[in-house]
C-alpha cells in the first residue's frame, strides 16, 4: 500500500456511488422528501432510517476522499493543469445534465401528474429560462415545482459544489506558495486521540453558529442558490467544507500509511450506532419544534458532528483492514464508480412510475429500482460513454496523424 494508491479509497468510491444510487431509490417509497417528484403509495419506516443514515454520512466521504487526493494531484499537475481537469471532469457533465437531462426527467414527472400541456420543445425552453434567471436566494422545498417554476439541480448540485472547493483550495495553495513560502505543508505531529475529538467540536459549533444566524433547525434546513451555478443546503455546506479539510490534514500527516485507519472499530462501531440511535428521537423534537433552546440545538449539533465523524471513522477503518484490496468486480465498479453517479438518476426517477401499479411492498420495489438502476448505470458507463470516448480518441489521433 502506497500513499499515492491506496485501494480501499477506490472501493469506498464505488461503495458511496452505489450508496447514492439506494438513496434515491428510497425516496420514492418514503415521506421524507416532499420536493421529490414522485411518492409511491407503499412506504417503508426501514426506507426511513435507511434515507436518514445515507443523508448523514454518504456525500461527507465523497468530500473526505477528495479533499486527501486534491493535494497530491495538484502538486503533480499545477494548479491550471489541475483546475482545468477538473472542469472539464465535473463541469461539462453539469452542463449537459442540468440543459438536456433534467428538463427531461421533469418533462415526464409532470406529464405523470397530469399538470403538462405544454410540448416538449415548450418545457425545455422555458426550462431553461428558468436557469438563466441567475437567482439568488432560497428554494422553497416543501414540496415539488416544476423547472418553469424553480430551478433546483437535484443531485448534480455536487459537482459545482465540489469545483468551487478546488478552486478555492487552489488559491490558498498559490497564495501560501508566493506570499507565504516559508510556510510548508508538513506533518503536525497531532496525535488523532486530539485532532478528531477537536474537529468535532468545532464543526459542531460552526454549524451551531450556522444554525443560529439563519434561523433554521434540522427540520427545515434550507436550500440555497447562488445565481443557479451553485446550491447546496446551508447548514451542510459546514460539513462539506469540514470534511475536505480534513481529507488535507489526512494526506499531509500521512494517517493511512501502513494500513492504519482513524482509530479502532471497538470504539467507532459501537460509537456510531448510539450516536444515531440518540440523534433520531432529538430529531424528532426538532421537526415538532419551529424554535428550539439553545442548549438543545447546541446538543443536537454536537450528536450530530461526532456522528458524522464516526460514520466516516467505522468506513475508513473497515476499509483500510479489511478491504484495502482489488477484487475483479471492484474494478469494473471502481473504473465505473462515476459514471454511475452521472447516469444513475434517470433510471432512478423513470423505474418507480413504471412500478407504480404494482401493490408490492415498498421495499421489494426499492430493491428493484436500487439494484436495476446499478446495472443499468453500470452498462451505460461501460460500453455507450467508454466506447463514446473511445472513438473519439481514435478520430483525433487520425485527425493529428493526417495532419
Amino acid at each position: 500500500m502506497t500513499r499515492t494508491r491506496l485501494l480501499f479509497f477506490d472501493n469506498l468510491r464505488f461503495a458511496m456511488a452505489t450508496s447514492i444510487v439506494a438513496f434515491h431509490a428510497a425516496c420514492s417509497y418514503t415521506d421524507m422528501v416532499p420536493f421529490w417528484p414522485f411518492h409511491d403509495a407503499q412506504t417503508s419506516r426501514v426506507l426511513d432510517i435507511l434515507l436518514m443514515l445515507l443523508d448523514i454520512g454518504v456525500m461527507i466521504m465523497f468530500f473526505f476522499i477528495a479533499g486527501y487526493f486534491a493535494l497530491p494531484s495538484l502538486r503533480k499537475k499545477g494548479s491550471w493543469t489541475f483546475l482545468k481537469g477538473k472542469l472539464k471532469r465535473l463541469g461539462i457533465p453539469w452542463l449537459l445534465i442540468v440543459v438536456f437531462v433534467l428538463p427531461a426527467l421533469d418533462y415526464a414527472h409532470t406529464t405523470h401528474y397530469g399538470i403538462q400541456r405544454a410540448a416538449y420543445g415548450d418545457h425545455w425552453i422555458a426550462s431553461l429560462a428558468k436557469i438563466a434567471e441567475f437567482r439568488f436566494g432560497f428554494l422553497d422545498m416543501s414540496q415539488y415545482l416544476p423547472m418553469p417554476e424553480q430551478f433546483y439541480q437535484r443531485y448534480v448540485w455536487f459537482l459545482p459544489v465540489l469545483l468551487t472547493f478546488f478552486a478555492g483550495f487552489c488559491l490558498l495553495y498559490e497564495a501560501r506558495r508566493r506570499w507565504m513560502p516559508s510556510i510548508r505543508l508538513g506533518a503536525s505531529g497531532t496525535p488523532r486521540w486530539v485532532t478528531l475529538p477537536a474537529f468535532v467540536l468545532l464543526t459542531a459549533a460552526c454549524s451551531f453558529v450556522a444554525d443560529w444566524l439563519l434561523g433554521t433547525n434540522v427540520s427545515n434546513w434550507k436550500w440555497f442558490t447562488l445565481g443557479n451555478v451553485i446550491q447546496f443546503q446551508t447548514i451542510k455546506l459546514v460539513f462539506y467544507a469540514s470534511y475536505f479539510a480534513l481529507g488535507v490534514y489526512a494526506y499531509v500527516n500521512d494517517w493511512f500509511a501502513g494500513g492504519k485507519g482513524m482509530g479502532r472499530l471497538a470504539f467507532w462501531g459501537p460509537a456510531c450506532m448510539l450516536s444515531l440511535v440518540g440523534l433520531m428521537p432529538m430529531g424528532k423534537t426538532l421537526i415538532g419544534t419551529p424554535s428550539p433552546s439553545t442548549p438543545f440545538l447546541a446538543s443536537f449539533s454536537l450528536l450530530y458532528a461526532f456522528l458524522s465523524l464516526s460514520f466516516v471513522a467505522v468506513l475508513v477503518s473497515f476499509a483500510t483492514r479489511y478491504w484495502n484490496r482489488s477484487y475483479l468486480l471492484n474494478q469494473k465498479l471502481t473504473s465505473n464508480a462515476y459514471n454511475i453517479y452521472l447516469v444513475h438518476y434517470v433510471p432512478v426517477m423513470l423505474l418507480p412510475l413504471l412500478l407504480r401499479d404494482w401493490m408490492a411492498p415498498a421495499l421489494v420495489k426499492w430493491g428493484i429500482v436500487a439494484l436495476s438502476s446499478i446495472g443499468l448505470s453500470l452498462g451505460f458507463g461501460e460500453w455507450v460513454l467508454k466506447a463514446t470516448r473511445s472513438l473519439s480518441s481514435d478520430r483525433a489521433g487520425a485527425m493529428y496523424a493526417s495532419e
